[in-house]
């Protein structure tokens, strides 16, 4: 039994988020030193957006997790959620490490969005990669830019 100690439990937000169906270490992407992680919600409705997706990334630290962690209650200083930008886009439903691509020396991420329609092309899919960011981050932001 998981007790703060050996271990914490993530719990989802909503009812039919489908958090954890995607899960992921990230490395190091705000700069702390300490490796972050990010977990995938495809069926999740942000800002009403059915099924649009949500993709959540926890920042890791020394200070230990409460059990449970819930990912209701990322503020920008503990992580952050990245929203799926239309309904039925399933973001979040692969999620993964990206390296380093820009050279910036803080770890980048991959969501996956297999059933957005970019460009009018019907379920053909978009993958999002986000750079890593040793600034402040807000609480939530959309794929296509901060939430206003």
């Amino acid at each position: 039994l998981l007790d703060g100690q050996n271990g914490f439990a993530i719990h989802g937000v909503a009812a039919g988020d489908l958090s954890g169906n995607s899960v992921g270490s990230l490395g190091d992407i705000n700069g702390d030193q300490i490796d972050d992680f990010i977990i995938g919600a495809s069926g999740a409705s942000p800002l009403d957006k059915i099924g649009a997706g949500s993709s959540y990334v926890v920042f890791g630290t020394d200070e230990g997790f409460p059990n449970p962690f819930e990912l209701a209650n990322l503020n920008g200083q503990n992580g952050f959620v990245l929203n799926g930008i239309n309904a039925g886009d399933g973001a979040g439903f692969s999620v993964g490490r990206a390296g380093d691509i820009n050279a910036d020396g803080l770890a980048d991420m991959l969501i996956g969005a297999g059933n957005a329609s970019p460009n009018d092309l019907s379920k053909s899919g978009s993958t999002y990669v986000v750079f890593g960011d040793d600034t402040i981050f807000t609480d939530s932001f959309d794929e296509g830019g901060p939430e206003t």
